[in-house]
């Protein structure tokens, strides 16, 4: 009998034995990535506030409607989650610190322990880094040309815009002063 040169996955329903019986040795094949974070396109934020979308889904219920239960979650959610899914969505968010809970009953009220600015500058962040090189102005100039604003849209822009150029020259000219 000969051994196996290869490895072989082993049918679930075929008994191991059955491999052993035969004289070969089943071989066991094994993940040597190193261990870490699994990156995924459907992530939003860096390392600290990084959400799947359906855990954005959940902090956006969380976030606008304040502390909740499993069932007010999903009740609150657009797409029809199991009330099991739902629980362990938010177990996982609350193992990574994104919520925190109190029980209340035989509930758990579960509220955001990350603010969404904090979240949304996360995300931002990444998605500069990642569909931009890095660009803030990619970003936003791709923003501007390809939604539709309205003029009071593009007006509030402006005047954050103009708002950041004003704090901006005084760190300018003072890093000029030191340079001299």
């Amino acid at each position: 009998m000969a051994e196996l040169s290869t490895p072989q996955f082993i049918h679930p329903a075929s008994p191991i034995h059955d491999v052993a019986d035969r004289g070969a040795t089943p071989k066991v094949l094994v993940d040597t990535r190193p261990a870490g974070r699994v990156s995924s396109p459907k992530l939003f934020g860096d390392d600290m506030a990084s959400f799947t979308a359906r855990e954005l889904d959940i902090m956006a219920v969380l976030w606008e409607h304040g502390p909740s239960t499993v069932a007010e979650v999903r009740a609150r959610l657009k797409d029809s989650l199991s009330h099991n899914t739902v629980a362990t969505l938010l177990t996982i968010l609350e193992d990574k610190g994104r919520v925190d809970h109190v029980e209340e009953g035989r509930a758990f009220r579960y509220r955001a322990s990350v603010e969404r600015e904090e979240a949304a500058r996360s995300a931002l962040s990444r998605i500069a880094d990642t569909l931009f090189g890095g660009s803030a102005e990619s970003l936003v100039t791709h923003f501007v040309r390809d939604r539709r604003l309205s003029p009071s849209e593009l007006a509030r822009i402006r005047a954050v815009l103009d708002e950041r150029i004003e704090e901006e020259k005084p760190r300018r000219a003072a890093k000029r002063g030191k340079r001299s």
